[in-house]
């Protein structure tokens, strides 16, 4: 059984599957690529069309869970969505504009594929004063953490969670982001893996078997249940997740320097 808790499934809401019909196409790709829940994470970027109102994206889920139950396939979705890192994003949450992954305390985060912007510490700090902790969606696709490793651990010391793609592990996304994501997951600092699906052909779950195959032989087939099933579960649940084994660590206990480096 296999989690997802970042996922553009719902219709008509962002750049992901146009029609209903589509995200039953990839709720059924989802089922055959062994899931049976997932977070459905539209875009919620202040300033911009991809805002929606939370009604919405409750409506959304609500009308997608009944269309995949009258069609029999076996996935449940659940609410949430992947939130820009803003300076706003605390004013949002006081205005209930934010929803978090299944209305519990993890909120999905995700940074500029460039560099953090200023502020980011207290934007952090704030967001888990409210009680929520920071799932940060893919940060092996931002350039800046690419270049300096150590940003990871300054992120994972303020408190933050870290969410890889699968497909990252299959160079996807180039090479910079395929060893980011390696590296990170060598060193026990990815905490779930998710799809970040968006249709059901070209950014579908559809290649998870290959990635799964890659991360068992990297990372071990403990450590790939607690970031595909477990630590999913427990966000789900609302639960404090669980950090992976180290692999590939060497004998003097540092980190692996990420090959990508030039120094």
């Amino acid at each position: 059984m296999l989690i997802d808790l970042h996922s553009h499934i719902l219709p008509g809401i962002d750049d992901g599957p146009g029609s209903e019909d589509e995200s039953l196409a990839m709720a059924e790709a989802y089922v055959k690529a062994g899931f049976t829940n997932v977070a459905a994470t539209p875009h919620a970027i202040p300033g911009t069309a991809w805002m929606s109102r939370p009604e919405v994206v409750y409506e959304k889920v609500d009308a997608l869970n009944r269309r995949l139950e009258n069609e029999g396939v076996g996935l449940k979705i659940y609410p949430g969505m992947e939130i820009a890192l803003d300076a706003d994003l605390c004013r949002l949450m006081d205005e209930k504009r934010i929803i978090s992954i299944a209305d519990g305390p993890f909120v999905l985060i995700e940074l500029p594929f460039q560099r953090l912007p200023l502020g980011w510490e207290q934007v952090f700090f704030e967001v888990q004063s409210r009680g929520y902790q920071v799932l940060v969606a893919h940060p092996e696709r931002c350039e800046q953490m690419m270049a300096h490793p150590g940003l990871y651990e300054k992120l994972a010391k303020a408190g933050a969670w870290f969410q890889c793609n699968y497909d990252a592990f299959l160079g996807a996304y180039g090479p910079g982001p395929e060893e980011a994501a390696s590296y990170l997951a060598q060193n026990g600092m990815v905490h779930c893996l998710a799809t970040d699906s968006h249709n059901a052909a070209d950014r579908g779950p559809g290649s998870i078997s290959e990635a799964i195959t890659v991360l068992k032989n990297r990372i071990g087939g403990e450590n790939l249940r607690l970031l595909a099933y477990e630590n999913p579960d427990r966000v789900l649940a609302g639960r404090r997740l669980l950090s992976p084994a180290p692999v590939g660590r060497p004998k003097n206990g540092k980190r692996k320097k990420p090959a990508w480096l030039p120094w």
